[in-house]
């Protein structure tokens, strides 16, 4: 009778059996000759209409059910570190890193990645930050770590590992991410430079990783080079991952900058707002309401600015806020806007529209969403917060213009538009009034547009994430992601 580790062992080998398996299948089949009425040398007739199996194809079959290993383990202790082992080998082959993107593979790793305190939660550290560094050779892969919490991760780790191999690949990862998109201001902003020169003081054996240091630390140097101290505070705000960096507290930036936040009418202090409305961080709260207060005291009528875009009520609301950081610093908002209120009357006033009256709660975007999914029979969206950060910042940076152009990111997405206010609930009912454009049967666009709606009711988007904001011409942008995304041709949208 065999035991169950023998079980698990065969039930965990068995992909790989049939791998080899059709391998070997493909290379026969591949090497017999055939006849000239198509039979092969021992008779068989050739079926042309039979699928031919690829290697490409094995593969991304392997893919997916490695991906399944990290989603639910066929064994407790072994099945993430086997399959962690294994795609650290085989991402070194594009076609692999392309069926793992496709198959939302890599966010499973993100979890992965955290200081490590034993041999075995070590070795599985050290495959998983090789599985990155494969990735950030990959473009699609890129675009997904841009919007994850990853950085963040890899410093945690690079800070507390004393394990030479671990370090060198977290350095190379950072060495490979620092000039795409905001990878270097965001380094910057997490204290990275600080991180490398402390890590080049210690006593290290492996050259290639002091090499790997030396070339990560010019690197930072250009990218600090680069950008003025407002555009690394720009992007930060863009991003939403405030913080207490020195630029917010520093009197000669804000002396200095101060007529930059005129730009693009106000894009940056309507996204503070926006912050205001739809961050659940505590810090990025505080440090919104601390920045309000700050452009009130340096520019000349930061007062009536301020209060023409309704930031008052908003601030007005964390001040009952549980945490003291935020609660601190609405206060100091609100004193800066009511010291001024006696002279309000003999400034001219700006001609800035209003926010939208109206804000939407993700809830209100889950129940249209799901309420159109019931109609089919599709099962329920859940709220994620991930993905609904990926579309606030796409939407921030559509403030100045609410041109309908899609992000092309690692998600589906849904993009609505108006010259006035428009609600979230109301843009998903445009989406979902594509429903009579869609016939089922030929799976297809009768007339006019379908896609949204489709996108709204594909069975496998089941994570759900948006934002709205006022462009500066008074109308309003809204961006709905979805994970997984779904309209993947030739599938149905229910399976």
């Amino acid at each position: 009778m065999q035991s169950k580790s023998m079980i698990w062992a065969l039930d965990y080998l068995h992909p790989f059996r049939w791998l080899l398996h059709r391998i070997a299948q493909i290379a026969l089949e591949s090497a017999r000759p055939k006849t000239q009425d198509g039979t092969f040398a021992n008779g068989e007739a050739s079926n042309s209409k039979k699928k031919i199996t690829t290697i490409d194809d094995v593969l991304k079959g392997l893919v997916e059910w490695l991906c399944a290993q990290l989603k639910q383990p066929s064994h407790p202790s072994r099945g993430i570190p086997t399959a962690i082992n294994c795609l650290a080998t085989l991402l070194k082959e594009p076609v692999v890193r392309s069926s793992f993107v496709q198959a939302d593979g890599v966010k499973l790793l993100i979890p992965l990645i955290s200081p490590a305190t034993t041999q075995q939660s070590m070795q599985l550290l050290y495959e998983t930050c090789l599985c990155i560094w494969l990735l950030s050779y990959y473009e699609p892969a890129i675009e997904y770590l841009a919007t994850s919490r990853i950085l963040p991760r890899l410093i945690e780790v690079v800070k507390g590992s004393t394990k030479e191999k671990v370090v060198r690949v977290v350095v190379l990862i950072f060495r490979n991410l620092l000039h795409k998109g905001t990878f270097g201001a965001q380094m910057v902003d997490l204290g990275l430079p600080q991180i490398v020169q402390s890590l080049k003081a210690q006593a290290w054996s492996d050259e290639d990783l002091l090499e790997a240091l030396n070339q990560l630390e010019e690197g930072l140097k250009d990218n600090i080079k680069k950008l003025s101290s407002f555009d690394k505070y720009k992007q930060e705000v863009l991003l939403g991952h405030l913080d207490w960096s020195p630029m917010h507290k520093d009197p000669q930036f804000w002396r200095e900058n101060i007529t930059h936040f005129e730009e693009n009418d106000f894009q940056i202090l309507r996204v503070l707002i926006t912050i205001l409305d739809t961050s659940n961080d505590p810090r990025a709260l505080a440090v919104a309401c601390f920045d309000l207060s700050q452009f009130i005291q340096y520019h000349p009528a930061g007062r009536i600015i301020v209060t023409d875009l309704k930031a008052k009520e908003r601030v007005m609301k964390l001040m009952n806020h549980e945490n003291a950081e935020v609660t601190k610093n609405a206060l100091l908002c609100i004193q800066r806007l009511f010291l001024g209120a006696k002279y309000a009357s003999f400034l001219q006033p700006w001609s800035i529209p209003p926010m939208p009256k109206t804000h939407q709660s993700p809830q209100d975007y889950i129940d249209a969403h799901n309420a159109a999914r019931t109609e089919v029979g599709v099962g329920p969206m859940t709220w994620d917060d991930t993905v609904a950060a990926y579309a606030q910042s796409y939407a921030n940076q559509h403030i100045g213009d609410c041109n309908l152009v899609h992000s092309n990111g690692p998600y589906g997405e849904n993009l609505a538009m108006s010259s006035g206010d428009l609600t979230g609930t109301d843009a998903v009912k445009m989406w979902v009034d594509e429903k009579a454009n869609y016939d089922y049967n030929s799976n297809s666009c009768t007339q006019g547009m379908c896609g949204h709606y489709t996108q709204v009711v594909w069975s496998n988007s089941v994570r759900l994430g948006c934002a709205k904001v006022q462009c500066s011409n008074g109308g309003t942008f809204i961006s709905c992601n979805y994970d997984p995304r779904g309209n993947y041709v030739g599938e149905r949208l229910t399976r």
